[in-house]
């Protein structure tokens, strides 16, 4: 169920547990699409949400991670470039953020002189593009977030403070950065990126502890060694700790199946970041690998079931999906 401009989920029927069409809004207007099963990849829970089923969104305070507006650059001399990382200690040749060396007191000067807002200074990441001998994508702004992100109005008024973030960055690259004197924008995200939103309330909720103890499931459709990644000022990922006497090849945590099933409804998966896990978990499950396992899973959970004629998802073999996650040459 994927969000795009040509195609809108607006609308669903539910029966008991099982929903049985959606409701879309496309170039031709509303259409009604039938099927045995669905699976929810928006991101945002916005089929959970439609049907009314159960869900979480933010911190202890509801609080959503915060928003980025994404951009690129081109046209910079990374000789140039390179050798003023070099003059602050740092050999990285196509990386910079606010823990690069030296980067934290050209950032507060460019504050300090009004070129950049308090709120730009606080933080900032680029990287280097594969291909893209002169470009770089930049991780930033970061914009402030509150409870319930995905309103319309909020990102509406995001896009228009990220534009304006955007070209306040601009001038700093140009004007405080060797190598960028003549770089130039070349694409700005079209939409507002966000890290987190809904949460589904699944058959078995991810949470920190599982990640913190590189937790295996047997039924785990996903491996990752990513780290807990909270942003924004109410950072609490503060003070934890992974378990120290794990083996190094064991030191990565398992998604298991089970945390795409919603509790109250059957024929339906939620894959992606919006997948069953708590607040901090989830900023360690949101990234694009770990998503596109899932959406794997879920494809390859929905083919068994439709094949089977046994549409309840929390009653198929959740380890038949790992097996076939494990042995991709047999599915």
């Amino acid at each position: 169920m994927a969000r795009a401009g040509a195609l809108r989920v607006v609308n669903a029927v539910l029966e008991d547990r099982t929903i049985t069409h959606v409701i879309v809004n496309n170039k031709n207007g509303l259409a009604a699409y039938k099927a045995k099963c669905f699976i929810d990849c928006t991101g945002d829970a916005d089929l959970i949400k439609l049907v009314g089923a159960s869900y979480q969104s933010g911190n202890h305070n509801r609080v959503n991670q915060p928003v980025s507006l994404r951009f690129d650059m081109a046209g910079i001399d990374f000789e140039r470039f390179h050798a003023y990382m070099r003059s602050l200690g740092n050999d990285q040749y196509k990386y910079f953020a606010m823990n690069t060396p030296g980067m934290k007191d050209i950032i507060r000067k460019a504050y300090e002189n009004g070129v950049l807002t308090e709120h730009d200074a606080c933080y900032f990441q680029a990287f280097g593009i594969p291909g893209r001998p002169d470009g770089m994508n930049f991780n930033c702004p970061e914009l402030t977030t509150k409870e319930n992100v995905v309103d319309a109005e909020f990102m509406t008024q995001k896009q228009l403070e990220g534009k304006k973030a955007i070209m306040r960055l601009r001038k700093f690259l140009r004007d405080y950065i060797p190598g960028f004197e003549n770089a130039y924008i070349t694409s700005i995200a079209q939409l507002v990126g966000f890290r987190e939103s809904r949460r589904i309330e699944a058959e078995y909720m991810l949470t920190i502890e599982d990640v913190l103890t590189y937790r295996k499931f047997p039924d785990g459709i996903a491996a990752s060694h990513y780290p807990i990644d909270v942003h924004g000022v109410d950072d609490v990922s503060l003070g934890l700790k992974y378990q120290h006497d794990v083996p190094v090849d064991e030191q990565y945590w398992e998604v298991p199946f089970r945390v795409m099933i919603p509790k109250t409804l059957d024929n339906v998966l939620t894959a992606g970041r919006c997948a069953g896990m708590d607040f901090r978990a989830q900023s360690a499950a949101r990234i694009q690998p770990t998503c596109r396992s899932m959406g794997e899973a879920a494809g390859i959970a929905a083919a068994m079931a439709v094949k089977n004629e046994a549409v309840r998802f929390n009653e198929i073999d959740d380890t038949a999906v790992h097996r076939e996650i494990r042995l991709p040459d047999k599915f």
